[in-house]
C-alpha cells in the first residue's frame, strides 16, 4: 500500500508538501513550480506546489471577502474552490448537474432555489461557503476539505480514504492538488501582493 503524501499547513495558509513526495502531488491539470521553503529547521525538506495564474479570478475578489468574513473561513479556500471548479465562470454547467463558480451539485444544497437563482454568483458562492464550512468542522486540512467537497464525505464528516490518490483521499482525479496549488496561489496573491503582470515570470518567495 502506498502511503500517503506528507504535508503541512503553514500559519499564512499555504500548505507545503515533503519534498521526496512533491512529484506525487503534480497534476496535468496546472503547471508546477516549487517555491523555496522557509528558513528553519526541517525547511530543505518541505516545498510548495503549483503557482498558477488566478488573477482571472479578480472580478470574484471583492464577493469571495464578504463571504469569507461573514462565514469565517480563508478567502483563499473560496477562491481556490472556484478556480478547481470553474476557473471563475460564473455560468459555468457541468454534465453532473454542477453549476455555477462552485458547481453545486447535490439536490439538497439546490433546494428551495431556482436555477437561476444557484447560478447567481452570490447565492453560489453563500452555498458553497456553508458546505465548506460543514466540511471544516470535521477537519482545518485543506486537503480534507477538498477531498469531502469534491466526493463527499462519510456520515461523520471524515474524508474517504483512497489507495488512488496520493493524498490518501477520495477525489477526482488531480482534484486535492488542483485546490491546494489554487489555494498556495491564492495566499500569495492576497497577502504577498504578487504583481499579475509578472504572475507567470517571478517565483514567488516565501518568508
Amino acid at each position: 500500500m502506498t502511503q500517503p503524501v506528507k504535508y503541512r499547513t503553514d500559519p499564512d495558509g499555504m500548505v507545503a508538501v515533503a519534498y521526496e513526495d512533491a512529484d506525487r502531488t503534480s497534476s496535468k491539470y496546472y503547471a508546477t513550480q516549487m517555491l523555496p521553503a522557509p528558513e528553519g529547521e526541517g525547511a530543505s525538506s518541505w516545498v510548495y506546489r503549483g503557482v498558477l495564474d488566478i488573477t482571472i479570478l479578480e472580478k470574484w475578489l471583492n464577493l469571495t471577502a464578504d463571504t469569507a468574513e461573514r462565514r469565517g473561513l480563508p478567502q483563499a479556500w473560496l477562491l481556490a474552490v472556484i478556480y478547481a471548479e470553474s476557473r471563475g465562470d460564473a455560468k459555468a454547467e457541468a454534465p453532473d448537474g454542477g453549476w455555477g463558480l462552485m458547481q453545486i451539485t447535490h439536490p439538497s444544497l439546490k433546494a428551495g432555489f431556482t436555477k437561476e437563482q444557484v447560478f447567481m454568483p452570490a447565492t453560489n458562492v453563500s452555498i458553497g461557503a456553508n458546505t465548506l464550512l460543514k466540511h471544516a468542522k470535521a477537519s482545518q486540512e485543506l486537503p480534507v476539505i477538498a477531498s469531502c467537497y469534491n466526493a463527499g464525505g462519510a456520515a461523520w464528516g471524515v474524508a474517504h480514504p483512497s489507495e488512488q490518490s496520493p493524498w490518501g483521499l477520495r477525489e477526482t482525479v488531480g482534484y486535492i492538488s488542483r485546490v491546494v496549488a489554487a489555494n498556495n496561489a491564492a495566499v500569495a496573491w492576497l497577502k504577498r501582493g504578487v504583481c499579475s503582470k509578472l504572475w507567470k515570470r517571478k517565483i514567488l518567495q516565501v518568508s
